[in-house]
């Protein structure tokens, strides 16, 4: 896999997507004896790297790289607001992990590690998913407070459909309070 960290982005940003991308690149040459290239956005093209898996680090608005690997996604995470199919959600305190295939290859995924502002880059920083038995769904969204209040925090998560839609898959958006959740 390849990570690419964002450069279009403000300092504080560009900062937090190469610091990130370090962190994980460590944490798997430590935990799985792997060695991981990290490269900036302006460097990535996808003839430059056929059939590689790509991290993204950061959203639209910040990562160069987003628009040829993620422009016909059906989540787009800008700073201040993520879209998913016809919803939107506003503020900079959500962070998004999410894994689709990549547009130009067959084998190849595009995982990202997103936020929509600063406090949204923070709340996907420190959980840990280069460990064994560690589950996630294709699409997750959370929220800063995830941290002080639990799963109220998580504001989305499940998967694409079949055809890596949002209509034709299985999503659940909790109600604010933990209470039932919504298809």
């Amino acid at each position: 896999m390849l990570f690419v960290t964002s450069t279009a982005g403000c300092p504080e940003e560009n900062e937090w997507s190469y610091r990130k991308a370090r962190f994980d690149a460590e944490t798997f040459y430590y935990r799985g004896n792997g060695s991981i290239d990290i490269i900036p956005d302006h460097v990535f093209t996808p003839e430059a790297f056929p059939d590689r898996s790509v991290i993204l680090y950061g959203n639209a608005s910040t990562n160069r790289a987003w628009k040829q690997l993620l422009d016909d996604c059906p989540v787009q995470i800008r700073r201040g607001e993520v879209t998913v199919g016809d919803r939107s959600l506003v503020g900079d305190d959500l962070g998004v992990y999410m894994v689709r295939p990549r547009p130009d290859s067959h084998t190849a995924s595009v995982g990202v590690v997103s936020g929509t502002g600063q406090q949204g880059f923070r709340a996907v920083t420190p959980n840990r998913y280069f460990v064994a038995g560690t589950g996630y769904p294709d699409l997750m969204i959370i929220s800063a407070a995830m941290y002080t209040q639990g799963v109220r925090g998580v504001i989305a998560a499940g998967y694409f459909g079949n055809d890596w839609s949002v209509e034709k898959g299985d999503i659940v958006w909790p109600k604010a309070g933990g209470e039932s959740a919504e298809r």
